[in-house]
């Protein structure tokens, strides 16, 4: 299972194409004998939280 924010979610790549699918698809490569499933558990989003009529930002695409 993948959980994160809307970088996991695959926010912006088209169909198929975010890291957990590659993830999915390069664990199971033809030689390999066991195949693996992901879910993925993230939740689209810009990264904005409104708490206290205050704005957080959380900038996750920045810790890479």
């Amino acid at each position: 299972m993948a959980f994160g924010d809307s970088l996991t979610y695959g926010k912006g790549d088209k169909d198929g194409e975010g890291y957990v699918e590659g993830l999915e698809d390069e664990l199971n490569n033809p030689d390999t004998e066991k195949k693996v499933r992901f879910w993925n558990y993230g939740i689209k989003g810009d990264g904005v939280i409104e708490e206290d009529k205050r704005m957080i930002f959380i900038p996750t695409n920045d810790l890479f």
